[in-house]
């Protein structure tokens, strides 16, 4: 009786179609100096060991796989399958959802001030609001994932945003819409950092030029916004000076109900419909490979697959231990029983040992904060090495600038557009002004795509990105020359395709440009200082619409000219 043939495992595979010494350091590796090339002396050829390679007389040994580069070779063999789609159309979402609700506050922010009687200056506490909230919400997000794991930030934040958007369309006053818009900015400020962060490491690297896609959704996100205005806002506003607010004024109300119950449907598709995974390359930079592993399994299951996987392809310290130690389910905490028992967690370890130092040495009530302060100056300061400093300040810087000329102007759009009077002696049409904001939107739609080619012709990353930065800002100089009509039209939507290309760009950029261990923190920090810009941008935008909308537009052409200029800096990531 002939025994059955065993399929390979991968372990196997990648020790012949991967050969050690013929592959390339990743990335995310934390090794990344040269190899250690050694010779041997031997007469004649003998056995090569899987880190070693035969050249003639002589066998050149390889330092062996990381971890990471390991788990590298596995999710390259697993490929682009349902389960890499489906987290594709996920994370899409959330992106769409992030501008979908910046491009709505926009296009209310006239209703707004009308309804509530709010001067030119004060009305941008209302964008800065939802701002303020995506600031700390980046922050915090951005630290969840590197130290709670992928998949609960990616649970939570459209949860949050989902509710707090609903209640904004219930405001019975201008301070309390504030307070709805910032709890709102808390939950979709977290949408970049953790989608953007959890895609990209569940696809293999020959795929992550995809993560550009996802800026697709993002200008989709403003082109969902700006249609619903256009049919939620004209018949249910209105304008004149008499009319009661309270009865013939209420669009705003119904647009923001309208967009949380489609943020709703969101997080069911990524809750209900969908049962996500912990990222297995935060679960093999914590030193879990049994449960990278697992997840692993579970993805090869969900593609359909029957690749073979077992701990000899991702070697870990506790690889003695059941395989069957994790599930989808558990959410890994430090604080849970089951986490704080697992063997290899040297990073919790040491987070628990330095706390309780701090908490010894330190004043009744004042060691929380110590620890806090603690615990976020160990995650940042692996940015700022000599190998990372200047790309850390550039990036951060980029985010800032870009953010505050970028929204100085779209937070404003509706109402400039409003302010100018195309015959002399009447002020555009509600529709006439939401029709050129979709136009506006759609013109960012091609800005991604066009970003994925940029980026792989002789320009490259930084040269693109600071070629389409600077065209950005002679687009925005044409519209304020421009008046009202067609050609404010091709202006705006040109600086529109520009700037979406732009941010495609600095989107795909920035994830590559940090190693894992520290990609949500430098991530999370990038998308908060651009948040800070967002918040001072309406507040400098409503001081300056006094003196004039010029002033606003020339202010936000200098800042763009700026962030080019420090684009140039960049180092090339590949």
């Amino acid at each position: 009786m002939t025994e059955p043939q065993r399929s390979p495992t991968l372990s196997e595979i990648s020790d012949t179609a991967f050969p050690t010494a013929a592959t390339p350091f990743a990335p995310d590796s934390p090794s990344r100096g040269t190899p250690d090339y050694r010779t041997s002396g031997s007469s004649s050829p003998g056995p090569v060991s899987s880190n070693s390679c035969e050249t003639g007389h002589f066998t050149v040994s390889l330092p062996p796989l990381t971890p990471q580069q390991r788990l590298d070779h596995i999710i390259s063999r697993i490929g682009f399958g349902k389960f890499q789609q489906r987290m594709l159309l996920l994370c899409g979402l959330g992106w769409l959802a992030d501008n979908m609700w910046l491009q709505c506050v926009a296009n209310i922010l006239p209703r707004i001030q009308r309804h509530f009687s709010i001067s030119d200056p004060v009305i941008g506490i209302m964008s800065s609001s939802i701002f303020t909230g995506m600031m700390l919400g980046a922050l915090f997000w951005g630290f969840v994932l590197d130290t709670h794991g992928r998949r609960k930030a990616f649970r939570w934040t459209l949860s949050i945003s989902s509710g707090f958007g609903l209640a904004a369309g219930f405001s019975q006053s201008f301070p309390v819409l504030c307070f709805f818009l910032f709890g709102l900015g808390f939950g979709v400020g977290g949408n970049m950092p953790v989608d953007g962060a959890v895609f990209l490491e569940f696809i293999p690297k020959e795929y992550r030029y995809l993560l550009t896609l996802l800026s697709v959704f993002f200008s989709a996100g403003a082109v969902v916004a700006s249609g619903l205005a256009l049919a939620v806002l004209p018949p249910f506003s209105c304008t004149l000076p008499e009319c009661d607010v309270h009865q013939e004024n209420n669009g705003w109300r119904y647009l923001l109900i309208l967009m949380g119950l489609l943020n709703s449907g969101m997080l069911m598709a990524r809750t209900v419909f969908f049962q996500s995974q912990e990222s297995p390359k935060f679960l093999v930079n914590k030193e879990r490979h049994r449960d990278a592993i697992v997840v692993l399994r579970n993805i090869v299951k969900y593609n359909g697959d029957n690749l073979q996987l077992s701990m000899q392809d991702l070697p870990g310290p506790a690889e003695g231990q059941p395989l069957n130690s994790y599930t989808a389910d558990d959410e890994a905490t430090s604080s849970s029983p089951r986490a704080d028992s697992r063997e290899g967690d040297i990073f919790i370890e040491n987070c628990l040992l330095e706390e309780a130092e701090i908490a010894q040495k330190g004043e009744p009530g004042t060691h929380v904060v110590q620890r806090a302060f603690h615990r976020g100056l160990r995650m940042i300061q692996p940015l700022f090495t000599p190998a990372h400093r200047r790309v850390t300040i550039l990036v951060w810087t980029i985010w800032a600038l870009v953010a505050l000329g970028y929204t100085m102007f779209n937070a404003f759009l509706p109402k400039i557009l409003e302010g100018r009077d195309p015959a002399k002696d009447q002020s555009p049409s509600m529709i006439s002004v939401y029709r050129q904001a979709l136009v506006y939107a759609l013109g960012s739609v091609p800005g991604p795509i066009l970003g994925a080619y940029l980026v792989q012709t002789r320009l490259g990353s930084r040269g693109a990105m600071a070629g389409c930065t600077f065209g950005a800002a002679l687009a925005l100089g044409w519209f304020t020359l421009s008046r009202a009509g067609w050609t404010s039209t091709v202006a705006s939507s040109t600086f529109s395709l520009l700037a979406g290309t732009m941010y495609a760009i600095i989107y795909s950029y920035t994830p590559e440009a940090f190693q894992t261990s520290s990609r949500g923190t430098a991530c999370g920090i990038a998308s908060a200082l651009g948040r800070v810009a967002g918040v001072l941008a309406p507040l400098v935008a409503g001081v300056l619409w006094t003196l004039g909308p010029n002033w606003l537009l020339s202010l936000s052409i200098t800042i763009l000219v700026a962030a080019g200029m420090s684009m140039l800096g960049l180092p090339s990531v590949h």
